[in-house]
């Protein structure tokens, strides 16, 4: 047997071990994660105008969407300086007469939501992933878009 061979052989299961090990390392421990993908239809609108919201789970697993009266729970947000405001919500407070209501959203659908837009300015869609908002699995945000 060659003497340069004999080092190889000897160490390749220390090596692909190694391996194996680095690579279980960087992966994460828990698995895929909910991933939220939020999209407005258009990225300019007049005042009054609907704006149709798309949300998409980007993820490797399920991601509940709940809301009240009906899913999801959103906020739209306001660009007011260097930071963005809530200026509406959607599905986060209930009152007494409704419940909240929670869909599975599975890696790969989609759920749309449509709302008027009240004033002028730049704004943008935060959604929340989850059963407790407190603590949400998951939160997407649209690009900017503005209204005259």
């Amino acid at each position: 047997m060659p003497h340069d061979r004999l080092p190889i052989r000897r160490f390749r299961p220390y090596a692909l071990a190694g391996v194996a090990a680095v690579a279980l390392a960087c992966g994460d421990p828990a698995g895929p994660q909910p991933a939220l993908h939020v999209a407005t239809d258009r990225a300019h609108y007049a005042r009054g105008a609907v704006v149709r919201v798309t949300v998409e789970n980007v993820g490797g697993k399920a991601v509940a969407l709940s809301g009240c009266p009906q899913p999801p729970s959103a906020y739209l947000e306001r660009h007011a300086g260097r930071q963005w405001d809530a200026t509406l919500q959607f599905g986060i407070l209930c009152s007494a007469i409704y419940r909240t209501e929670t869909v599975a959203l599975a890696p790969g659908e989609r759920l749309a939501f449509s709302f008027d837009m009240p004033d002028a300015g730049a704004f943008r869609v935060r959604v929340l992933g989850g059963v407790d908002l407190r603590y949400p699995d998951a939160v997407g945000v649209s690009r900017p878009f503005t209204v005259d």
